[in-house]
Parts: structure tokens; C-alpha cells; sequence
């Protein structure tokens, strides 16, 4: 009796504390999706953590919907069932076996999502490992907290279809609704809202060096855009798109781009490995413009933020048509190296810290921004070109 209550005890604790952590998951998630920095503290201790990376991930949203507001659900509804764990014994007889069936769930969704972090983005999310942590807690106090022991929270687990399942299911639908609409939606709104007002960093504007940049749209436009980019910053990628839009759609915007990978290899202001990829997609990035194929080899690689190591690089350059013995002796030579230090130094005498940062008429903004954002700082341009034209 007392294993059961202390079992009981540790769901509920362990329900709150996963919910918690979520609530704060959902907020990063919804500040990095906006552009907003959000690796400091437990989220940078170690050079392998990094929220920001986990936060715009693919994996990170289920049909737009953020993991970590489904996580927040499911805390919910563990409590909820928890409830009727301790006040409706009579009715739902089978709610040990619905706790450890979803959180043996819990548990292999967790590890996968931990073997794609380490694979794939070779980062680390400590507020994700410890909600991995409190789904193994889960499972292990489900297990006991069953009147008759583990082999009977099994034998439950493995009969899913009866009125506590369903009442589970109720249960996390209203949890994830409820987060949804009380938490995920007023901090989405907030921040767009915050993202529209956003002034630039200075009201002062500053010449940016253009010769040589890639450049896509009209030359002699009214408003030009200068991006500092890297090819494996998840803000960048869909600021990229963004962009491109914007320029696809005004006839009087044009878009430069400028590199400014994010990894020791090659920038000076970076003292340790970080986007190891971003240099060599920097470099491959020179060698295609050298063969008038920049903006469909930028658009690849943004494509495939994953596949960015030389022999993928290679394999796209033949894919999109390029001479690849040709891009193959350019990614070695000393000029291609030059071209990027070029950009590089130009960034750090622009006091550059991080990607994505971009000027709009020598403005500077930083981080990602929607297409409907880019549109609004394009006008404020226009408008200011327009007023001192009137002066």
C-alpha cells in the first residue's frame, strides 16, 4: 500500500514538473520561431546544448503544432488521470494500465527524438532530456501503481480498448486544446506582434559594401537588402525563403547576400567548433556564384540544411549542372578562400555577432522574420526614401 501511494505521490509531482518544463519549451519554441535568441543559460552550459536548434528543427512541430504544447497535454491529462486514479477507483478500474501504455509511448518517442538530436542535429535540448527523464519516471511509478502489482499494470497496458482508454484520450485532447488555446496561441500573437514593431538596431543607417555580392533583383533599386547569412543557421533557411519572396514579388527590391558562416574554421569571431558544415557550404556557395549558379545551389543547400558535407556538396553541384572538376579545384583555391575572408571581415567590421543579420537601406535588423514582416520593413524603406527625397 505504501509502494502504491509513494507511485501515486511521484505521478503527480512528476505530471507537474513535466508540465512546467513544456510551458517553458513553448515559450523558446515560440521566441526562436520568431528570430529571438534563446541559447543562454541551462540552454548553452554545454557546447553540445542548444534549445535553438531543437526549437526550429523539423521535427520540432506535429501539423504546426509544437511538440512541446502536445508534451504540455499530455501532462495534463497524466494529472487528470491521476485524478481518477484517486477519486474514481470504482468506475475506472484500468487507468494504471492507460498511464503505463502512454508512457511507455512517451518513453520510445523520447528516445527517438533524442537519437535524432545527437544524429542528425548534433545538438542537445536539456530542457528536452529532462522531460525524457521524467517520461522514464513516469512508466517506472505507473508500473506501481497498481493494487496488484506490475504484472497486472502490464497485462492492462496490453487491453488498450476499454472506457479508461477513451477516457485518456479525452483527457489529452483537452489538455492539448487547452494548452493550445491559453498558452500557445496568446505567446504566437505576442510575439508577431512584438516581431512587427521591432525597430532596427540603429536609426542611423551604414554603407554596406556591395561589390561582389551576389545579387538577386534589379540593379539601381529603390530598396536594397543586404543579408549576412549562414548555409546551416535554421533562422537563416527561412529567412532565405522569405526573402525571396519579397524580391519575387516588388519590382523595386533587390536582395545581396553576403557569407558569414558561424564556425571556427573559417570566421575569427567563433572560438570552437559550432555549425561545423558552414564554412565548406560557404565556400562550395563562392564556387557556384563562380559559375553563375549561386542562387540555385543557396536555395539547395537551404533545402537540405542536413547535407552539407563536401561529397554532398559535390553531388549537388553535379545535380544542378555545374562543371564539377571545375567547382572541385575551387573549392581549394586561394581565391575562393580570399572571396570568403572578404565577406567575413566585412561582417566583423560591421560589429556583425550572429545570422541571421540583414540591412534594409544600410538599417540593420537581426534574426528571422515572416515575409509579411519583411514586406512592412520594405515599405518603412520606401517611405523614408520618399521622405528625405521631400526634404
Amino acid at each position: 500500500m505504501r509502494r502504491r501511494s509513494s507511485a501515486f505521490i511521484g505521478i503527480c509531482l512528476l505530471g507537474a514538473l513535466g508540465f512546467f518544463v513544456s510551458l517553458s519549451l513553448i515559450e523558446k519554441h515560440v521566441t526562436a520561431r520568431a528570430g529571438g535568441g534563446v541559447d543562454e543559460g541551462l540552454c548553452s552550459a554545454l557546447t553540445i546544448f542548444s534549445c535553438e536548434e531543437t526549437a526550429t528543427s523539423a521535427v520540432s512541430e506535429v501539423g504546426g503544432l509544437p511538440l512541446a504544447v502536445v508534451g504540455a497535454g499530455y501532462y495534463l491529462a497524466v494529472l487528470l488521470l491521476a485524478g481518477l486514479l484517486r477519486f474514481g477507483t470504482r468506475i475506472f478500474t484500468r487507468v494504471p494500465g492507460v498511464l503505463v501504455g502512454s508512457s511507455l509511448l512517451a518513453v520510445l518517442g523520447s528516445f527517438a527524438l533524442f537519437v535524432f538530436s545527437l544524429t542528425t542535429l548534433g545538438k542537445l535540448c536539456p530542457l528536452c532530456l529532462a522531460l525524457y527523464g521524467v517520461n522514464g519516471g513516469l512508466l517506472l511509478a505507473s508500473l506501481y501503481v497498481h493494487d496488484e502489482g506490475r504484472k497486472a499494470a502490464w497485462a492492462q497496458a496490453l487491453r488498450p480498448w476499454h472506457l479508461d482508454s477513451v477516457a485518456g484520450l479525452l483527457a489529452l485532447i483537452v489538455g492539448v486544446t487547452s494548452v493550445q488555446v491559453l498558452v500557445y496561441a496568446p505567446a504566437k500573437r505576442a510575439a508577431r506582434s512584438a516581431s512587427k514593431g521591432m525597430a532596427p538596431l540603429s536609426d542611423v543607417p551604414v554603407a554596406v559594401d556591395l561589390s561582389g555580392a551576389p545579387r538577386l533583383g534589379p540593379e539601381g533599386a529603390a530598396v536594397v537588402i543586404v543579408e549576412f547569412s549562414d548555409f546551416q543557421c535554421p533562422y537563416c533557411q527561412g529567412l532565405s525563403s522569405a526573402l525571396e519572396e519579397v524580391v519575387g514579388a516588388n519590382t523595386d527590391v533587390a536582395l545581396h547576400f553576403r557569407h558569414f558562416p558561424m564556425d571556427h574554421a573559417c570566421n575569427p569571431l567563433i572560438k570552437e567548433k559550432f555549425h561545423e558544415w558552414a564554412c565548406g557550404a560557404a565556400t562550395a556557395a563562392v564556387c557556384a556564384d563562380d559559375q553563375g549558379k549561386f542562387w540555385p545551389f543557396h536555395d539547395a543547400m537551404f533545402r537540405e540544411q542536413a547535407a552539407l558535407t563536401r561529397p554532398e556538396l559535390e553531388a549537388r553541384a553535379l545535380e544542378l549542372g555545374l562543371d564539377v572538376a571545375r567547382f572541385h579545384t575551387c573549392l581549394d583555391a586561394i581565391a575562393t578562400k580570399d572571396r570568403l575572408e572578404r565577406d567575413l571581415e566585412q561582417g566583423v567590421a560591421l560589429h556583425i555577432q550572429g545570422t541571421p543579420t540583414f540591412y534594409v537601406n544600410g538599417l540593420r535588423y537581426v534574426g528571422g522574420k515572416t515575409r509579411e514582416e519583411l514586406e512592412i520593413l520594405v515599405q518603412r524603406a520606401r517611405d523614408s526614401k520618399v521622405s528625405a527625397g521631400s526634404d
